[in-house]
């Protein structure tokens, strides 16, 4: 079972994966296991420009059920981290894997809604993998955010950008895509300045594509009857089109507070890169070759931090 609660980078459609089966049916093991190699492929993307040995105290603001924390914490034994969750079961249970794991003397769980409730400290690296999006009061998440990340600290992002003059929103998911000229406001207003951005829609879409889906929907709905889940899968299915057509975009977003720079350079810097938006393709190396037992083939080279300016959920 997958520890993560993302998505995952396919550079390409994959033969008879269906990540619908993966989630329903119980002879789906090997591709599982793509599952969660493609989604530790997004956080090494994400977190490629991070020098961990640089930073004491993190924050994951859409924590889940504390995944990225404990592998955090796992990896990196001087980290202290903190978690919010506006879901009591998930806080709940990534507290008991916290526990489990012997990391409650480093790593804190809060049951807090990222919008409302002012995080505890103050850190130097803070990220958010599909939660933004969810969020509403965005206003207030990135003035939570702001005032709580150190001068130079880093906001890590995955998430969604509206490629129209307008904000999709879909109440039923929950999903508010803002648009470029939004999210440089958002971060601009924050002192938040863009160092990387990553297109990464195309992957995302591939991982979402399931040649089989309208029949492999109809065989589980006759099985639970279950119009919610049937509603929720249908809205993943259908974002994986609004990635391919270009509606909308999936993000990977680094970010550097820079309190030295003032607002009008960081709206400027920050337009420019997301109006040039970066590829997987151009990132990495080499794309993924995807053997007979589904075994990717990994890269190592990291992303090259962007040079810094001279101063002077879903539609369906």
């Amino acid at each position: 079972e997958s520890p993560y609660l993302t998505f995952g980078l396919f550079p390409e459609k994959v033969p008879d994966f269906s990540w619908i089966k993966c989630l329903t049916e119980a002879n789906q093991e090997q591709s599982r296991e793509m599952i969660v190699e493609s989604q530790k492929e997004l956080r090494k993307l994400l977190f490629s420009l991070v020098n961990f040995s640089d930073c004491q105290k993190v924050l994951d603001f859409g924590c889940g059920y504390g995944s990225d924390l404990i592998q955090l914490a796992e990896k990196y034994e001087h980290l202290q981290l903190s978690g919010y969750t506006i879901s009591s079961e998930q806080a709940k249970f990534a507290l008991q894997r916290v526990t489990k794991n012997q990391l409650q003397g480093r790593v804190k769980i809060f049951n807090r809604d990222s919008a409302k409730d002012e995080f505890p400290d103050f850190y130097d690296l803070v990220f958010g993998f599909e939660v933004a999006h969810h969020i509403l009061e965005k206003k207030s998440l990135f003035a939570n955010i702001g005032n709580h990340l150190n001068q130079q600290g880093y906001l890590v992002l995955a998430d969604f950008i509206s490629n129209s003059d307008f904000a999709i929103d879909h109440q039923e998911t929950s999903s508010y895509f803002i648009t470029k000229s939004e999210w440089v406001e958002l971060l601009s207003e924050h002192q938040l300045q863009i160092v990387a951005a990553i297109d990464v829609s195309p992957e995302i879409s591939n991982f979402l594509y399931d040649a089989d889906f309208e029949q492999s929907l109809e065989q589980l709905y006759q099985k639970n009857r279950d119009e919610n889940v049937k509603a929720g899968f249908k809205s993943y299915y259908q974002l994986g089109k609004v990635l391919s057509k270009g509606l909308a975009s999936y993000v990977l977003l680094t970010a550097q507070k820079q309190p030295q720079l003032s607002k009008q350079e960081i709206a400027a810097w920050n337009q420019q890169m997301l109006a040039q938006l970066s590829s997987y393709s151009e990132v990495t190396p080499q794309r993924w070759l995807y053997e007979l037992e589904w075994q990717p083939q990994k890269h190592s080279t990291p992303l090259e931090p962007a040079p810094k300016p001279i101063t002077g959920n879903w539609l369906v």
